[in-house]
């Protein structure tokens, strides 16, 4: 560790305590085997390091939280939770609100526009308070496991008997039951922001396409009548010159050319272009939207997705449209 200048995360804010990664059923012992190794230069960017309890396998987790100078917090986009409207308890409470807004709200110098913007944001306080209060409850039940569970790791050190370790057992499967629910919520979330983000520009993407440069990277250029090109600046060159012969498209030189170039528009269009659209059927693209459209787009669209910026899935429309 010295000579590569690395640290002990644990250690370094722990120097006087004593605490154990994992415990041999077989030898009847603890120890600490896993642990986060971080630069000296580094150390000032260490908050915390704490050895979890153990829940998942054997070994127990080692937490460090790090504090970044590049970190920029970035505003959320609110989003509905579904499994608030999936509960029948909410979905009854949900539905009042809903009643006691229209039933207040139907004046006739407001426009509808303006009741359909103020119900939305009534309805987002609403799951807003509903959403902190199972938070509140999740993070409590979270907490009060992970201290008893830690307090049944402290007993069974002192005293490793058969109680202890069935109670240590029972307390962490409680634990893991409770833990999968994040877990599931957290995975809907990745797949939410891979569906988001994967044809946009940005990190994600660059890293996508990074991999296939590789893959296609063209290391020998062949051109009829001319020796192979190896070398990539040979291999640029040809392909800017080839690609600058291409669209280097003359320019237009006054009325006549650009009347000459109109018609061969039309000339290919009317030639490739055999379907058109009738009177009838340009006229319905301005009109309005229908309510059967409406409702055939509810019911092709899928799951888990928002069909407009306000966050509000499409299981909701299903639940209270």
């Amino acid at each position: 560790m010295q000579e590569t200048a690395l640290a002990d995360s644990w250690r370094v804010l722990h120097p006087e305590d004593r605490d154990f990664t994992f415990y041999s059923q077989v030898h009847h012992g603890h120890s600490r085997l896993d642990y986060i190794m971080i630069a000296h230069e580094y150390l000032h960017l260490l908050l915390s390091c704490d050895i979890q309890t153990t829940v998942w396998s054997d070994h127990a987790p080692v937490l460090a939280t790090m504090r970044s100078p590049l970190f920029k917090p970035r505003s959320r986009q609110w989003r509905l939770n579904t499994q608030v409207i999936e509960d029948p308890l909410q979905q009854a409470e949900t539905r009042e609100v809903l009643q006691q807004y229209f039933a207040e709200n139907r004046t006739p110098d407001t426009s509808p526009q303006i009741r359909w913007e103020a119900y939305k944001c009534v309805l987002q306080v609403h799951f807003i308070k509903i959403c902190t209060k199972r938070k509140q409850e999740h993070n409590n039940k979270l907490k009060e496991l992970y201290t008893r569970a830690s307090l049944l790791e402290q007993v069974h050190r002192s005293a490793a008997t058969d109680d202890n370790h069935c109670a240590l057992l029972e307390a962490r499967r409680e634990l893991k039951n409770l833990l999968s629910r994040n877990f599931l919520y957290t995975l809907c979330k990745s797949h939410r922001f891979y569906y988001e983000h994967s044809n946009k520009c940005g990190r994600m993407l660059a890293r996508m396409i990074q991999k296939k440069r590789r893959q296609s990277q063209i290391t020998m250029l062949q051109t009829a009548g001319a020796p192979a090109i190896r070398r990539p600046d040979g291999i640029m060159s040809r392909f800017l010159e080839f690609y600058s012969k291409l669209y280097d498209l003359p320019a237009a030189t006054g009325m006549e050319e650009s009347q000459r170039k109109m018609t061969r528009i039309r000339e290919y269009l009317e030639r490739y272009v055999s379907r058109r659209l009738t009177q009838a059927q340009a006229e319905s693209l301005d009109a309005p939207i229908s309510l059967e459209e409406l409702s055939g787009a509810l019911k092709a669209a899928k799951e888990n997705k928002a069909l407009g910026p306000d966050g509000f899935p499409v299981q909701y429309l299903w639940t209270f449209g």
